[in-house]
């Protein structure tokens, strides 16, 4: 039996305001086209599908149409819910989508029984069960107690999201035996994990990581969503990310977006391959003087099916008002079929104030998480370090409250 692991789709996601839906139709028809000339009977889809909790009607349709093109294939579907997904969005068909041989586990089932998909070979015989598992929010693990500090809930956290795995996949082995090989699907951000500028809602300091040790050790495979960078957990071959399918910042220009194949053979998952996906459009920073970039800019020539997608980084010397305004003319009416300027930044060498050297550095102010920030700003209001500790530990409490309020 074969099987294709994916996740962090994030349909309806916008790169400085630019629309990814072409690049996501791209990738719909590949990842078809995949499943037809390998033969893929199973597909996992590990949380996220959408960017935002209600999704835009460009988004549902989408999803919609690579169901039902799906359908087609005779692919058995597999969907757990992410933090991004709504449980009410992704539920609301659930019972007819059943009927078209797609799962769908958005939140926390009320058995454990719904969290236990059987896959079956063409003779009807059980060959692999994968326990689906959502993005497991706070209150679906965690009975709140009056007095606890910010360190011990996330501590509780992470001992009842390794306590839910562990009776979930021993469950299946009692049900099944330990014979049928079991897959466990998760979204969760593991400790140890490279990130990439799009995981806005995860970077909070280092504080909430789950240990790649704390997962059930007798799964073949887990399948984990979250993280958009492709990467095995831990140098573990059977514990992996797959990644998002298209670029969702230019963090990740450079990254090889791929897609993950398991084979199950009898009572084991005798191989893991990777295809790579191919890239429909490059991201790319243009750096130098304003007219070096000006220059970088006209001698370009895309190679890719879709318009490239541009960050610039102009570097002078000093700063002058005219300057600022030829940049900006620049950018406001440069028109160009090969490259669409998405976002700039300026860098004066010479500024000094503290002020400047904020906005001299890497990132713009949109491109910063809020937790960074935060930090940021209480740098300049020059907090001391105690200080510093609570109103960040204040801070991350609330972001986690609001993230998880979905």
């Amino acid at each position: 039996m074969k099987i294709l692991h994916t996740a962090d789709w994030h349909l309806g996601i916008k790169l400085h305001k630019a629309d990814l839906s072409v690049d996501h139709k791209i990738f719909f028809e590949w990842l078809i086209n995949l499943i037809k000339e390998i033969g893929i009977e199973v597909l996992l889809i590990s949380g996220d599908i959408f960017d935002q909790a209600n999704p835009a009607s460009e988004a549902r349709h989408l999803y919609y149409l690579f169901l039902e093109k799906l359908i087609h294939v005779n692919c058995k579907v597999i969907i757990t819910g992410g933090n991004h997904d709504s449980p009410a969005v992704l539920n609301g068909p659930k019972a007819i989508l059943a009927m078209l041989n797609v799962n769908i586990v958005a939140s926390i089932p009320e058995t454990k029984e719904d969290s236990i998909i059987e896959l079956k070979n063409k003779n009807g015989e059980i060959e692999c069960v994968v326990c689906a598992v959502p993005y497991l929010r706070d209150s679906d693990i965690r009975l709140a107690m009056e007095g606890e500090t910010y360190k011990s809930r996330v501590e509780q956290k992470f001992l009842g999201m390794k306590n839910y795995f562990e009776t979930l996949v021993n469950f299946a082995f009692e049900k099944y035996g330990e014979k049928i090989p079991v897959i466990l699907m998760g979204h969760l951000f593991t400790s140890g994990v490279a990130t990439s500028d799009s995981e806005r809602d995860i970077q909070r300091g280092g504080a909430e990581m789950f240990s790649s040790n704390d997962f059930p050790k007798n799964c073949k495979y887990i399948a984990l969503g979250h993280i958009h960078k492709p990467q095995k957990v831990g140098n573990s071959e059977n514990i992996r990310y797959s990644g998002s399918p298209i670029p969702l910042s230019f963090s990740e220009k450079h990254d090889k977006k791929i897609i993950l194949e398991l084979e199950v053979f009898n009572d084991c998952i005798r191989q893991v391959s990777v295809h790579e996906i191919p890239s429909a459009r490059t991201l790319k920073r243009f750096t130098g003087t304003f007219n070096e970039v000006q220059s970088q800019l006209k001698n370009f020539k895309n190679s890719k099916r879709l318009k490239c997608f541009a960050e610039l980084e102009i570097i002078e010397q000093s700063s002058s008002p005219l300057l600022t305004v030829d940049i900006h003319k620049f950018i406001t009416e440069f028109q160009s079929d090969e490259v669409q300027i998405l976002t700039y930044k300026v860098k004066f060498l010479n500024k000094l104030s503290e002020t400047e050297k904020f906005h001299a550095e890497d990132k713009n102010i949109e491109d910063l998480t809020p937790r960074e920030v935060l930090l940021k700003k209480l740098e300049a209001e020059n907090v001391n370090e105690k200080q510093k500790e609570l109103i960040s530990e204040a801070f991350d409490e609330l972001y986690n409250e609001i993230n998880e309020a979905v």
